[in-house]
C-alpha cells in the first residue's frame, strides 16, 4: 500500500518512472547496510554507499569486480561453493562471511543473497545485503570467553533477586560443588543452601544493602546431599533495567583449617612458655641433688643406704630427662646425639606402659640379641616410640595387644627397590639398619586417609584428644636421625610402624662420653660462683670446695660484679646463672669482658643453651646446662683453667 501511495505520487509515464527510480536509488544510498548487485556470472554491478564505508573500496574500484575481492581466506572454498550451488539454483542464502577490508582488516558480515528474475522467471542478477556485526561477534566472543572464566572459578559469582531471594544466575562450577544443576539453581531460594539465612529476614538484609550498596558476610553453602562448607560472601547492589544482587561466595574451608591451626599453635606456644617455666624452676630443685649424691657416695653407708642414693640418681637423671624433653619440644632443639641402645631404650618404655596402659592392653616383646647402637638423640628416639604407643592404645578402645620388636636388618639393592615399590616416596640406602616394630591388632586405618596421616595438625580424634602432631613429629624426628617410616595396615585387623635408623659406625662407639667418671682435683684456684639458689650455692660450694677449689659466692648479679672488681687478680674463674634478679648473667657477663676479655667464664640455666643464644646465633660463654652432676662441673672447670674451654 505505501509502494502504491508513493508510485501515485510520483506520477505515471516515464517521468514517473524515472522518479520512481531516483526514489529507490535514493532510498538505497541511504540504507546503513551494505547492498551489492552483481551479474549471474558474480561481476558486481552496482554497489551502496555503505559498501563503501564498509569495505575502503569506491564505487569505481567496486565495478566490473568480483565480491571475492574482499576474501579473507579465514573460510574453505567449500563455503562459497555451497553459497554458489544454492543461489544458482534460484534459492536465497543466508551465512556469514569473515571478509577482508582494503586496508587489511578482518571484519564479519552477515549476509542474505537474493536471486532477481526476469518478467521470464529467469535469474538475471543477485543482490546480497550485508550486515557488519564485528563488534556484536566481539562482545559475544568476550562474553563467552568472560563466562567460561566464571565457571571455571573456585569462587561462586551469583546473581539474586533482592525482590524475591530467587537465584537468577549462578556459576557452573558452583552448581557442581553443590550438586545442582543451573536450571535447579534458578528454582532456589538464598535461604534453600545458605542455613545461616533465613527467609524472614531477608527483606532486612536487601534493606542493609541498599543503605551501603555493599556487604561483606560469612555464612555456609548447603549441597545437595546435606553436607555444608563455610564461606564468605561479597555481595553489591546493581542498578540496571532494575535492581540486581551481584555477589562472590568464596569456599573458606581452607582459611577457617589454617586458622584452627593457627589458635592450636598458638595455645601451644603458651603452653611452652608456662612448661619451659616449670623446667626452669625443676632443674633449680634437681641440681642440689645431682650434685649431693657424688657427696653422699664418699661417706661409709651401709649397702642398704648406697640403693637409696642409687634410687636418687636414677630419680634425678629421669627427671632431668623429661625436663630436656620438655624443653626440646618448647623450643624445638635437636640435642646432641649420642651412642642409644635401642633395647635398653625399649625396655624402660614397656615398664612405662606396664604401668599407665588399661591393663585391658597386653604388651609383649621381643628384642634381637646383640643389637647394633644407633646413634640418635636418647629423648627424641623415646618420644618416637610413646607417641606410636599411643596412637596404638587409642586404636584399641576395646583392649588388645600392643607388640614391640626390634631388630638387626641389612638391605641390598633388591631389598631397597622393593621397599621403594611399597613405600612410594621414602628415602633408603643400602646398609646396616635397626628396625622398631610397633604393632597392635586395633581398628586399622581408613585407607581414604592413609595419605594425610603423615600430615601436621592433621587427625581423626576430637580437639580435646589430640593435636594432629604426633606422627608428623614422628617422621621428623625420624628424618633427622637419617632414617624413614612404613606401615601396614589394615581395617579391623591392626596396624604396624616400622621405623628404620641407621646403626652407629664402629669408630663412634665408646667415644660418645666427653668426661671421665672421676675428676682432677683443683689447687686451691678461686672460683666466683653466682646463682640466686641458695641450695644450689650451697651444695655447688661443697662440691668445688671438696674438688680442692676456694669459693666465693654471690646470689645476685649486681653482687658478683663488686666482688669481681674488688678481686678480680684473685679470682680464677667465673661460675654464674644466668636468671637472676637485678643483673642476669649476660649483664655480669658483658661487665667482666669490659674489665678483661678473654676472662674464664662458664655459665649455667635451668634452660637451655639455645634459649641464651645471642642474635648472631652464639652463647656470651661457655655453657652447662642443669642439673649437673658435681663430676660434669669439676671437669668443666678444669678445662676452663687448663687451656680449653669447655665445650657448649
Amino acid at each position: 500500500m505505501a509502494t502504491a501511495s508513493i508510485k501515485q505520487e510520483t506520477g505515471s509515464g516515464l517521468k514517473g518512472a524515472r522518479e520512481w527510480v531516483q526514489l529507490m536509488t535514493a532510498a538505497l544510498d541511504a540504507a546503513p547496510n551494505t547492498i551489492v548487485i552483481t551479474d549471474v556470472k558474480g561481476s558486481i554491478e552496482w554497489v551502496n554507499p555503505s559498501f563503501t564505508k564498509d569495505t575502503g573500496y569506491t564505487f569505481e574500484e567496486a565495478i566490473g569486480q568480483n565480491p571475492r575481492m574482499l576474501k579473507s581466506g579465514e573460510q574453505a572454498d567449500a563455503y562459497y561453493a555451497e553459497m554458489w550451488k544454492t543461489i544458482s539454483s534460484g534459492k536465497p542464502w543466508h551465512g556469514e562471511f569473515v571478509n577482508r577490508r582494503k586496508n587489511g582488516e578482518l571484519y564479519t558480515e552477515d549476509v542474505n543473497v537474493a536471486p532477481v528474475r526476469d518478467s521470464e522467471g529467469v535469474v538475471r542478477h543477485f543482490i546480497a545485503i550485508k550486515y557488519d556485526i564485528t563488534g556484536r561477534r566481539r562482545a559475544e566472543r568476550e562474553l563467552k570467553l568472560f563466562r567460561t572464566l566464571v565457571d571455571a572459578s573456585e569462587d561462586s559469582f551469583e546473581v539474586v533477586d533482592p525482590e524475591t531471594g530467587l537465584f537468577l544466575d549462578i556459576s557452573e562450577g558452583h552448581c557442581a560443588r553443590l550438586g545442582y544443576t543451573r536450571a535447579e539453581m534458578k528454582a532456589l531460594h538464598v535461604w534453600d543452601i545458605d542455613p545461616t539465612v533465613k527467609e524472614s529476614g531477608w527483606p532486612g538484609i536487601v534493606e542493609g544493602l541498599r543503605q551501603s550498596g555493599t556487604m561483606v558476610v560469612e555464612g555456609r553453602h548447603r549441597c545437595r546431599d546435606g553436607s555444608e562448607f563455610p564461606i564468605e560472601f561479597h555481595a553489591k547492589l546493581v542498578l540496571l533495567d532494575r535492581a540486581y544482587i551481584v555477589g562472590v561466595a568464596r569456599d573458606i574451608t581452607e582459611r577457617k583449617r589454617l586458622e584452627e591451626q593457627l589458635f592450636r599453635a598458638q595455645r601451644l606456644e603458651s603452653l611452652g612458655m608456662l612448661a619451659a617455666g616449670i623446667a626452669h624452676d625443676l632443674n633449680n630443685v634437681l641440681s642440689p641433688i645431682a650434685m649431693s649424691v657424688p657427696l653422699l657416695r664418699m661417706s661409709a653407708l651401709p649397702a642398704e643406704d648406697q640403693r637409696v642414693l642409687d634410687t636418687m640418681e636414677n630419680c634425678t637423671k629421669r627427671g632431668a630427662g623429661l625436663v630436656r624433653q620438655i624443653l626440646n619440644f618448647v623450643h624445638g632443639i635437636g640435642g646432641e646425639p649420642s651412642i642409644v641402645h635401642v633395647d635398653h631404650l625399649m625396655r624402660d618404655i614397656v615398664g612405662v606402659l606396664r604401668e599407665t596402659l588399661p591393663k585391658s592392653i597386653r604388651i609383649s616383646q621381643e628384642f634381637q640379641p646383640g643389637l647394633w647402637p644407633i646413634l640418635a638423640n636418647p629423648t627424641h628416639v623415646h618420644q618416637v616410640l610413646l607417641n606410636l604407643c599411643v596412637n596404638a592404645r587409642d586404636a584399641m578402645p576395646g583392649g588388645g595387644t600392643l607388640h614391640l620388636r626390634a631388630e638387626n636388618c641389612v638391605l641390598d639393592e633388591g631389598s631397597v627397590r622393593a621397599l621403594i615399590a611399597t613405600q612410594p616416596g621414602i628415602s633408603v640406602a643400602t646398609g646396616a639398619w635397626i628396625v622398631l616394630h610397633v604393632e597392635d591388632t586395633g581398628s586399622g586405618i581408613e585407607p581414604s586417609i592413609l595419605s594425610r596421616i603423615w600430615e601436621p595438625f592433621f587427625s581423626t580424634k576430637t580437639a580435646e584428644k589430640g593435636t594432629g602432631l604426633g606422627l608428623s613429629t614422628v617422621r621428623t624426628i625420624v628424618r633427622t636421625c637419617g632414617g624413614f617410616c612404613t606401615l601396614q595396615t589394615e581395617l579391623g585387623r591392626g596396624t604396624a610402624f616400622r621405623i628404620y635408623l641407621p646403626a652407629a659406625e664402629a669408630s663412634k662407639i665408646g667415644s660418645t662420653h666427653p668426661f671421665a667418671q672421676t675428676a682432677p682435683r683443683g689447687n686451691g684456684e678461686l672460683i666466683l660462683l653466682v646463682d640466686d639458689e641458695r641450695d644450689i650455692v650451697d651444695t655447688a660450694t661443697t662440691i668445688l670446695t671438696h674438688g680442692g677449689y676456694n669459693v666465693v659466692s654471690a646470689t645476685n648479679g649486681a653482687e658478683a660484679c663488686a666482688i669481681f672488681e674488688s678481686r678480680r687478680n684473685e679470682i680464677a674463674v667465673v661460675f654464674t646463672d644466668q636468671d637472676m634478679p637485678e643483673l642476669d648473667g649476660h649483664s655480669v657477663v658483658r661487665f667482666i669482658r669490659r674489665l678483661s676479655p678473654g676472662f674464664r667464664i662458664l655459665m649455667t640455666s635451668g634452660l637451655s643453651s639455645e634459649s641464651h643464644a645471642s642474635p648472631a646465633g652464639h652463647v656470651a660463654a661457655p655453657f652447662l646446662s642443669k642439673p649437673y652432676t658435681s663430676i660434669e662441673l669439676l671437669n668443666q672447670i678444669h678445662r676452663l683453667l687448663h687451656g680449653r674451654e669447655a665445650p657448649t
